[in-house]
């Protein structure tokens, strides 16, 4: 699969800036992709989990955290298209992969949904399911000042890691992004948040990639 080409949300474009032109234009994937190529675009769930293992064999906290089993919890809203397909895509994923691509050092990769418009509090549903990374598609802000900031609030009570493809939301708090830029897939670290977050890097690694040192 080639970044951003996945099937439902192949012209899913984060920040959704131009998104109106997008859909006009969604019968014809290479005009869409010549018209918005200065923006970044979501990789998809299968280059994302490839780049969050490479990641993990560079922070020192997640195994004593994981016990069994690395759950990864897709954050989306039912009620935002955007945001449904993107757990969609992560659910299709996991449902393809062989055995041996759905684990890291042994241990089992497990993807778990989390709705935002549940009933369920977020940080009831973290613990519930045992959340070791909460991945955060693209959510519908609108209105709602607040809501980025209260989830990585909970997310640095609980110590579970954050991961986006959202480069805006490294800015509030979201420890690792995949972001599509240059013609290549690239890794950006929030420095500050993950380490709130309970995520130790080692120095290596932090050399290699792009460090965002504080949060906006």
């Amino acid at each position: 699969m080639k970044p951003g080409y996945s099937k439902k949300a192949s012209f899913l474009i984060l920040g959704w800036v131009g998104l109106v032109a997008i859909l006009s234009a969604i019968q014809n994937p290479e005009q869409v992709y010549a018209q918005t190529a200065s923006q970044e675009y979501y990789l998809g769930p299968e280059k994302e989990l490839e780049l969050l293992k490479k990641i993990l064999i560079f922070e020192r906290s997640w195994k004593l955290k994981a016990k069994n089993q690395l759950v990864i919890g897709i954050l989306y809203q039912k009620s935002f298209s955007l945001s449904q397909w993107a757990m969609e895509d992560w659910i299709k994923l996991m449902t393809e992969l062989p055995e041996s691509d759905r684990q890291i050092d042994g241990l089992p990769i497990v993807i778990k949904e989390i709705d935002l418009d549940s009933v369920q509090p977020l940080e009831s549903a973290l613990k519930e399911l045992q959340v070791n990374f909460l991945y955060l598609t693209p959510l519908d802000l609108k209105n709602k000042d607040r809501l980025l900031k209260n989830i990585i609030y909970i997310c640095q009570r609980q110590k579970v890691g954050t991961l986006t493809g959202t480069s805006s939301y490294l800015d509030s708090g979201v420890a690792i992004g995949f972001i599509w830029k240059d013609k290549k897939a690239q890794i950006t670290i929030n420095l500050e948040a993950a380490k709130s977050q309970g995520l130790n890097f080692s120095s290596q690694f932090l050399r290699l990639i792009t460090l965002r040192k504080s949060n906006g």
